[in-house]
Parts: C-alpha cells; sequence; structure tokens
C-alpha cells in the first residue's frame, strides 16, 4: 500500500471510530451484520429480481472510495427544493451532513446529530435503535459508513403544525453517499414529516449510489405519517429502507413515490410490537425508458389486535422494470391480526417487466389476512369510452394512467406534494403515452 492510499486510509476511517461508545457499538452492530449477510446476490430472496452487479462496484471499503469534498448549496438553490407548506420547517442534509445554517427547524423538534453527544445522552437516544436487528445487507452498510448519522426526536404529546420537510441534497460527485436518520416520536405525539432527495441540475457523467437508512422508533399512542419520493436520474442508484418499530396503541403511515432511476430499491421493515398498532403502507412507482424501481416488504406483526394495510401501484414503460416483493409475517401471539397487501402493475408496452410475489406467513389461528395481485393494460373499452365523447387517443390513455396512481397519490400531505409527485411521476411516461400504438 502506498503512502498516500494509507493517508486516504486514515482520512476517511477516523471519523467511523469516533463518538460515543454508544454510536460505536452502532456501528459495529451494523459491520457485524453486513458481514454475517454477506456481499448481496441476486440468489438471495431480498435480491431476486434486483441486478445486483449494478450495486456491486460501489460496496467497496469506505477507504477506497474516492474522497470528495462538498460543494455546499447556496440559500437560493436549497429554496429551489422546498414545498410552499414547509418553508417555516425544514431540515437541509448536505451529503448526509446537517446543515444548521441552511435549516429553518420547527420549534420544539430536536435534532442531534449523533457523533457530536455524550456518552449518556448517546446511550439514552441510540437505546431503541441498538435493539432493531439490521437485516439488510445494504442498510447496515449506510449505518456503518454514515459519518454523520442524525437523530430526530419528536417531544411526547408534540404536534406538528405543518409537515416537516428532511430535503438530502446530493452536492458531492463522490461515487457513494451513505445517509442515516433516525427518528423518535414521542409518546402521544402527532408528526407528518416530508423526506425528498435533491441534487445540482449538472453532475459529472459518471454513476453514484445514495445509500440511505431511516429508522423508526414510535412510542405508546405516538402517530407519525411519512411521505418520501425521490428525483428520476438515469445515472443513480437510489436504495433506501425504512425499519420501525410500533409500540403500543401508535399509529404509522408512509407514501414512497419512485420514477425510478438507474437502479432503484427501497425497502420497508417494520415490527407491530405492541397491541392495537396501526400501519398504512402506500407506494407508487411510474418507470419509463430503462429504469429500475423494486420493493422489498417485511411486515412482522408481534402482538395481538393490530391492523396493516398495503397498497402498491406500478407503472412501466418501454424497458424499465419494477418489482414487488412483500411478505406478511403473523407470530402465534398476534391474534386478532388485520393485515392486506395488494399489488397492482400496469403495463404500457411489451417491453416493460413487472414482478410479484405476495406472501403470507401465518402461526396465528384467529386473523383476517389478505394477499392480492394484479397485472394488465390499459383497458380497450375504456380507451374507446372516452375518445366516444371527444378525447384524443393520448388524452384518455393519460387520464387513465393519472388515474390509477391517483388512489395513492391522493393521501399526499398537500396540493404541493401531490403536484409534484405528479409531475414526477407521469412526466416521464408522456412520451410514451403520446406515442404508444393503437390499443387492441
Amino acid at each position: 500500500m502506498t503512502e498516500r492510499n494509507q493517508t486516504t486510509m486514515v482520512q476517511q476511517q477516523t471519523p467511523l471510530d469516533s463518538g460515543s461508545e454508544a454510536l460505536r457499538e452502532l456501528r459495529a452492530q451494523a459491520r457485524h451484520a453486513y458481514e454475517r449477510l454477506g456481499t448481496p446476490h441476486i440468489k438471495a430472496e431480498e435480491f431476486n429480481y434486483v441486478r445486483t452487479s449494478e450495486i456491486s462496484p460501489f460496496l467497496l471499503p469506505a477507504a477506497s472510495l474516492a474522497t470528495v469534498a462538498s460543494c455546499h448549496p447556496s440559500v437560493e438553490e436549497v429554496q429551489k427544493h422546498i414545498l410552499p407548506e414547509s418553508r417555516q420547517s425544514y431540515l437541509v442534509l448536505v451529503d448526509g451532513q446537517y446543515q444548521e445554517s441552511l435549516s429553518r427547524p420547527p420549534k420544539g423538534l430536536e435534532i442531534n446529530p449523533v457523533a457530536t453527544l455524550g456518552e449518556a445522552e448517546a446511550a439514552s437516544m441510540l437505546a431503541p435503535f441498538l435493539l432493531m436487528e439490521e437485516e439488510d445487507a445494504l442498510s447496515a452498510l449506510a449505518i456503518a459508513q454514515c459519518e454523520h448519522p442524525l437523530h430526530l426526536s419528536v417531544p411526547a404529546k408534540w404536534n406538528s403544525p405543518t409537515p416537516i420537510q428532511v430535503l438530502a441534497y446530493a452536492a458531492s460527485p463522490a461515487p457513494r453517499t451513505d445517509i442515516a436518520l433516525m427518528l423518535t416520536a414521542g409518546s402521544l405525539s402527532e408528526s407528518r414529516f416530508t423526506f425528498l432527495t435533491a441534487g445540482p441540475e449538472a453532475m459529472p457523467e459518471s454513476k453514484r449510489m445514495d445509500n440511505i437508512s431511516i429508522r423508526f422508533d414510535i412510542e405508546e399512542g405516538a402517530s407519525l405519517r411519512w411521505q418520501q419520493a425521490e428525483r428520476a436520474l438515469d445515472d443513480t442508484l437510489h436504495l433506501c429502507k425504512l425499519n420501525g418499530r410500533l409500540a403500543r396503541d401508535s399509529r404509522f403511515s408512509a407514501l414512497s413515490a419512485s420514477p425510478g432511476s438507474h437502479l432503484t430499491r427501497r425497502v420497508f421493515t417494520f415490527a407491530l410490537a405492541g397491541e392495537g398498532v396501526d400501519l398504512e403502507l402506500k407506494s407508487v412507482t411510474a418507470a419509463a425508458g430503462q429504469r429500475q424501481s423494486h420493493s422489498l416488504v417485511q411486515i412482522n406483526h408481534l402482538a395481538p389486535h393490530c391492523t396493516s394495510r398495503q397498497q402498491f401501484k406500478n407503472v412501466v414503460a418501454e424497458k424499465s422494470r419494477s418489482s414487488v416483493n412483500g411478505t406478511i409475517h403473523v407470530a402465534k401471539a398476534a391474534q386478532q391480526t388485520n393485515a392486506s397487501q395488494l399489488i397492482n402493475n400496469l403495463m404500457l408496452s411489451d417491453d416493460a417487466h413487472a414482478d410479484t410475489k405476495p406472501r403470507l406467513m401465518i402461526f396465528a389461528d384467529d386473523v383476517k389476512c389478505s394477499h392480492g395481485a394484479t397485472v394488465g393494460r390499459l383497458d380497450a373499452e375504456q380507451i374507446f369510452y372516452l375518445r366516444a365523447r371527444g378525447l384524443t387517443a393520448e388524452q384518455a390513455r393519460t387520464y387513465l394512467t393519472v388515474a390509477f396512481i391517483e388512489e395513492v397519490l391522493e393521501s399526499a400531505h398537500s396540493p404541493s406534494l401531490r403536484a409534484l409527485l405528479e409531475s414526477s411521476l407521469i412526466g416521464p411516461l408522456m412520451p410514451h403515452l403520446a406515442h404508444a400504438k393503437k390499443e387492441r
């Protein structure tokens, strides 16, 4: 090893070895999980539909990745990506690091860069997350390698008046960015968060990977609404895992929107650990070109009298690919469980590909569980009906496609977020809708 490489390794490893004992233990757990789970490969159940060869080049140790200084965005650049309803409550992460000068956090929300916490404070805040066993190699990698993990704490009985936006801005052209975000929702609190990714319009013409791990600790009686969307980039790999543990009588709802990318992989893992938990998960994908978007879901019912609802809507056009691999696990103790999963796929071309694997694993007797999946095209009779009333073929296809995903988008926090999602999802499909072959 050359002297230059030795220097680079020291510069990149040192931040990961610093911080409190609790933070070092969290990173150590993540490293051990990654070593136990091994390098992602297509034969593994959780990567069945994913081209893992696209991910492998980005899994080099941190010391082998080029160190590139971040170019912090200006205030004006940040403001372009802040939704109107969140102008007074937003947080900005630049390459995973919280930027206080660019943020305007709401009063009451506690923001804690984990690496700066003292021993006692870090031990208290990280205790619930140390108990969350990591079962995804890429999420483990994000936690182990993130230099600036961030903890957000919603105080007990606190109510956010407006959605709190978290903007993850990718400024550095480094090949991989790791983000680790932990969120605690205090008992009886009510909060809403919007998580968006952004970056400069002009980036070097080389692939990069954003690897994001977000963990939730939802305390007793708390209610949290989480909505997220990523920008569409053909040269980016976007990997994100939501992992949460829900206590008694808590409520959690998530809306995830994806226009796809060179490779998008979203993982949703939730443990319903207390009685009376209510979980709702909605997801929509609209991919065109050769973009990919894959979802892996694991909902674990561990306690009785809990409810979970899943709804996935996927639109694939041209040569794009999507997949949903979803499992509902009901433990023996989780009597009176009510769980449902519905996956709908809309194919807009012969070359598009959609895979679906819904699965129930039930070990309790008194439950109500269901799952379903559909794959189809735009209905020719519906197109004929709309054309008979004066619409063009393009308009008919567009309205039917929008209607297909609108059922999910109607749960958006606000009209501005809904408009943003509609634009990012429908926009890439428009050329295909305009030039689609005549329906049979």
